[in-house]
């Protein structure tokens, strides 16, 4: 029986032609992501300031790309070879 099963989807989907459907939906779903991004954040002014800090932003230690910020900040007011140290305070049940 779950042979027979298996043998059925597969020429259901072949006819239905599942993988062209698959691949079609696929490309709708990044032209709708790149039209996004066009519109809310290349056009958005607040991503087109030269002197944006969010160019900048990376991770290495953080969790959302304020090591890169940091950094930035540090060389625009001339700090180069000194140490940084962030201290978090939390409670337990934010930790993911």
């Amino acid at each position: 029986m779950n042979n027979l099963y298996k043998k059925i989807l597969y020429h259901l989907s072949e006819k239905l032609r599942l993988g062209e459907i698959k691949r079609d939906v696929t490309a709708i779903n990044w032209l709708v992501v790149d039209n996004y991004l066009q519109k809310y954040l290349y056009q958005n002014p607040k991503y087109q300031d030269s002197k944006g800090l969010n160019k900048h932003e990376y991770k290495i230690y953080s969790q959302t790309d304020e090591d890169g910020i940091l950094e930035q900040i540090f060389n625009r007011i001339g700090i180069k070879d000194q140490t940084f140290v962030e201290r978090e305070l939390y409670r337990s049940k934010e930790i993911k």
